[in-house]
């Protein structure tokens, strides 16, 4: 499958890029490559199930050290709770973030829920002794289209430490966790 990318001024066809590749615009002067956001209201629907992905600053491998999965799991359940959402799973590797989560409550929002994640788990961890900046300046999200069973990307998230090498299963990685579908929760 393949989306449309229009750099300025043609139109190129790219292959569809992976769940953590999402769809993409490049930045025909500079080379970048920057995800392609929807607009507003696309983040605020309920029970649109939302994966993410965020990348440490030059890729830096250090959010599997000292304090900082602590730090980052509080940071991203609070975010959730603070913006009207659900984790559904993530999983948290040495130089990077995935997630999968929804809106729960009119009014939440799973954009300004990841963009809050960035910077209050940024502040703490800095406070640590990381050099800031944390996070690269973007992330990926990916909404998940109503034909994709989501325990797929589910299977994604956990499995990404086995895949990566880090561990023979997924339960032997205690930085990740599935907290459930809350639209089973009634």
């Amino acid at each position: 499958m393949f989306t449309c990318v229009r750099l300025l001024p043609s139109v190129v066809r790219q292959p569809m890029g992976s769940l953590s590749g999402g769809n993409c615009m490049s930045d025909a002067n500079s080379g970048r490559r920057q995800p392609h956001r929807f607009e507003e209201h696309r983040y605020e629907e309920l029970w649109q199930p939302v994966f993410f992905s965020g990348t440490t600053h030059k890729r830096r491998p250090f959010l599997t050290s000292r304090n900082v999965p602590a730090i980052l799991t509080e940071a991203l359940l609070q975010s959730a709770r603070e913006h009207k959402c659900a984790v559904i799973a993530y999983s948290i590797m040495p130089d990077h973030l995935h997630y999968i989560c929804c809106v729960v409550e009119n009014g939440g929002n799973v954009r300004r829920m990841a963009d809050w994640l960035k910077r209050v788990s940024g502040h703490r961890i800095s406070r640590l002794g990381f050099k800031a900046p944390i996070w690269q300046r973007s992330y990926w999200d990916r909404h998940l289209r109503a034909h994709e069973k989501i325990s797929h990307v589910v299977d994604y998230v956990l499995d990404n430490p086995v895949e990566e090498g880090l561990c023979a299963h997924r339960d032997e990685w205690p930085y990740s966790a599935f907290l459930g579908y809350p639209w089973e929760n009634g």
